[in-house]
């Protein structure tokens, strides 16, 4: 705490002080919660192509739209940013690798009835010989990076808040 001559309190110094750690909190909190999910899906389309050439730009604000959506459905949901971004990167992590693999092998991209043919994929994975590209070795690095930054991220919706989490759950339950 810094005081002038006369032993009272600078309100400037305070002012700036209180001023700073607003600003390191949005760095923490609100700059994730726009930017993670947009990392998160250009590192999961990186697995087998480069989104910035092969996808149009409307296509991909339509998906990071998405993905943001889906950030704050989880976070009403669990209550916690950190919570929700870190399940939204991890799951589209392992569903990115798993989709990659399905390319190798059959050179499709994996499709919500292939739920259905688990059985055969596990039978025949053992046929498959799994190698994995430099380039797919730097997108899981650029996830595990992603995942380490996130355990930062402090913000939390009050428990006595449920009909906020509610309604944000239901308004991103339309919307997706």
């Amino acid at each position: 705490m810094i005081t002038n001559s006369n032993n009272k309190i600078n309100t400037n110094d305070k002012y700036n002080e209180e001023k700073f750690t607003k600003g390191i909190w949005i760095l923490c909190n609100i700059v994730p919660m726009i930017l993670f999910p947009i990392i998160t899906f250009y590192l999961f389309e990186s697995y087998t192509h480069n989104a910035f050439t092969t996808m149009k730009v409307p296509i991909q604000f339509l998906n990071i739209f998405f993905f943001i959506l889906l950030m704050f459905l989880l976070f009403f949901i669990f209550g916690s940013l950190k919570v929700s971004l870190l399940c939204e990167t991890v799951f589209f992590m392992i569903i990115g690798l798993v989709n990659y693999y399905i390319i190798e092998f059959r050179a499709a991209p994996i499709m919500p009835w292939d739920i259905y043919s688990i059985r055969t994929a596990v039978s025949v994975a053992d046929n498959f010989k799994y190698t994995i590209e430099k380039n797919t070795v730097f997108t899981l690095i650029g996830f595990i990076i992603l995942i380490v930054l996130e355990t930062r991220v402090t913000l939390k919706l009050k428990k006595k808040k449920l009909f906020i989490r509610f309604a944000g759950t239901a308004v991103c339950m339309l919307l997706i």
